[in-house]
C-alpha cells in the first residue's frame, strides 16, 4: 500500500522568534510517497518539483529516509522504504525544505505500517532525519506537523505547542532569491552568546509577535523587529534593505528573513496586499526569482493525502 503525506512549507523564527516560533504556509509544500515491503532494498524511485535534480539519491543520507527508518526501527519493523517526491519547497531557500522531507517521510512511514503512533513518535523521528540534514530544533518541524503558529519550548526533550487557533484575514508574501542559504552554514555568522541589551530587545519582539498573531494587531505588527539574525543574515541577501523596503511601502505590515534565508516573507492584510508585496519585492531582485507565494497561515499541519 502507497500512502501519500503533504507536508506544508514553514517559516523558521517568524523575525524574532529564533528557534522557538514557527508558522506553517499555506498552498505551498511537499508530497512524500511511501510503500513499505519486505524484501529488496530502500530505493528513491522519483523525483520531480523544484530543485528536484539536487535532492540526495543515496537513502542513507536523505531526510525522507532518515525519519521513517527511525520511525520503523522504534516500533521494531523492519521494512524497507519505497519513496516518491512531488518537490512544492526549494531547497536551501529558508522555508523549511529538509523538515517537510522529515516529517513527510515520518509520516507516510508511520501511516504505510499501519501501527498505531503518537505525536511524539513522528516528532522523534522527524527530529532524527532534520537533525542530519540541518542540525536538531523545532521551529520548522513544529509548525510543519501542528500548522498553525507554534512555539518550541525545548528540543530535548522536544516539547512544541501550538498558539494559533485561527487567521481568517492576513495572507503570507514569499519571494525567493537565486541564493541558496544552507541551514548549518547560516547558524554560523550567528555568535554564541550576546549583550544583555540584545536578548532583552529579542525577548521584547518575540513576545510581541506571539501576541499580534492572537489578538490580530497590525499596529504592533508594524513596531517589530529581528535584532539578533536578521542584521547578521541579511548581508548575505544581495539588496535586502531595497527588498524589504518595497515590501513594507506596499503595504505590508512586517517584513522579514524566512528561517535562515534568503526567502523573504511579508505580512499583509489582504490577499490583494500580500500580492502587491511580491510583486514589490520581485522587482527589485537582480534575477527572476526562484519561488514566489501568496498564501494563508496554514492552519492545517502534515496529513495523508
Amino acid at each position: 500500500m502507497q500512502v501519500t503525506v503533504f507536508a506544508p512549507a514553514t517559516i523558521g523564527n517568524v523575525g524574532p522568534g529564533f528557534d522557538c516560533l514557527g508558522l506553517a504556509v499555506d498552498g505551498l509544500g511537499d508530497k512524500v510517497s511511501v510503500s513499505l515491503s519486505r524484501d529488496g532494498e530502500d530505493t528513491l524511485s522519483s523525483v520531480t518539483g523544484i530543485d528536484a535534480e539536487t535532492v540526495p539519491l543515496d537513502t542513507k543520507k536523505n531526510s525522507i529516509f532518515i525519519a521513517g527508518k527511525h520511525f520503523l526501527k522504534s516500533k521494531s519493523l523492519d521494512y524497507k522504504m519505497q519513496v516518491s517526491i512531488e518537490r512544492g519547497i526549494p531547497i536551501s531557500g529558508g522555508l523549511g525544505s529538509s523538515a517537510a522531507a522529515a516529517l513527510g517521510g515520518a509520516l507516510a512511514a508511520a501511516y504505510a505500517s499501519d501501527c498505531e503512533f503518537s505525536q511524539e513518535d513522528i516528532l522523534e523521528a522527524a527530529l532524527a532525519g532534520e537533525g542530519f540534514t540541518s542540525g536538531r530544533h523545532c521551529d520548522n518541524i513544529a509548525p510543519c506537523l501542528l500548522g498553525g503558529l507554534t512555539f518550541v519550548l525545548s528540543n530535548d526533550p522536544p516539547l512544541i505547542y501550538p498558539l494559533l487557533k485561527s487567521c481568517d484575514d492576513w495572507h503570507l508574501a514569499l519571494v525567493t532569491p537565486q541564493v541558496k542559504m544552507p541551514t548549518k552554514e547560516a547558524r554560523q555568522v550567528l555568535p554564541e552568546s550576546s549583550p544583555r541589551s540584545e536578548w532583552i530587545k529579542v525577548m521584547a519582539n518575540e513576545i510581541g509577535m506571539s501576541h499580534a498573531f492572537a489578538q490580530q494587531n497590525k499596529s504592533l505588527l508594524k513596531k517589530l523587529c529581528d535584532p539578533f539574525a536578521e542584521p547578521r543574515r541579511s548581508q548575505f541577501i544581495p539588496d535586502y534593505e531595497q527588498i524589504k523596503s518595497s515590501a513594507l511601502e506596499s503595504g505590508a505590515l512586517y517584513c522579514g528573513i524566512s528561517g535562515a534565508g534568503p526567502t523573504l516573507f511579508a505580512i499583509c492584510e489582504s490577499k490583494e496586499l500580500a500580492s502587491q508585496a511580491v510583486d514589490a519585492m520581485s522587482k527589485k531582485l537582480k534575477d527572476k526569482p526562484r519561488l514566489t507565494h501568496v498564501g494563508r497561515v496554514a492552519m492545517k499541519g502534515a496529513h495523508r493525502l
